[in-house]
């Protein structure tokens, strides 16, 4: 999408997005681990995406064996608290999904802090050559004026001088 984020409409959550992996829009994998789902501050020193060390999911706190035993992955698209139909595991799922819309705002409000920070700087650029060329307009004028004022018979002066 090329517009601003600002005009951008923001899709429900519960939708996937190809383009993201699942992840919800202004999310990327740098944030959230591609592996368990955990935000990358959780991880520590502990490695992160295809080097990450969790075995449970970031997402209803399971383990590995659990989520390989039922077919599922962990992390942003894990769906193993509605395939299990487990009421604990809906409840991890859906503080998950909270903290990924928490996240989701606050980088869209950085977008746009950043979007109405470049639109103040081109304004600015914009008044600050408008004022420059205002000053030639006016440098212009005033060497006009002058050249009036020292020539005021035309640029050769009288052409019949002494009849």
């Amino acid at each position: 999408n090329t517009r601003p984020v600002s005009q951008q409409e923001n899709p429900p959550m519960k939708a996937l997005y190809s383009e993201t992996g699942g992840l919800p829009i202004n999310l990327t994998f740098r944030k959230i681990c591609s592996r368990c789902g955990r935000q990358r501050a959780e991880h520590g020193e502990f490695g992160f995406g295809n080097k990450c060390c969790f075995s449970t999911c970031g997402r209803c706190g399971s383990d590995l064996k659990l989520h390989e035993e039922n077919g599922e992955s962990m992390g942003v698209s894990c769906k193993l608290a509605e395939k299990l139909d487990d009421n604990k595991l809906r409840i991890c799922s859906k503080d998950y999904d909270k903290m990924l819309e928490e996240l989701s705002e606050r980088a869209k409000a950085k977008i746009l802090q950043k979007e109405q920070r470049e639109m103040r700087l081109r304004e600015m650029r914009h008044r600050e050559i408008e004022m420059l060329h205002n000053e030639q307009l006016f440098i212009a004028d005033q060497r006009h004026i002058h050249h009036r004022e020292m020539h005021p018979n035309g640029i050769y002066g009288p052409q019949n001088r002494f009849h």
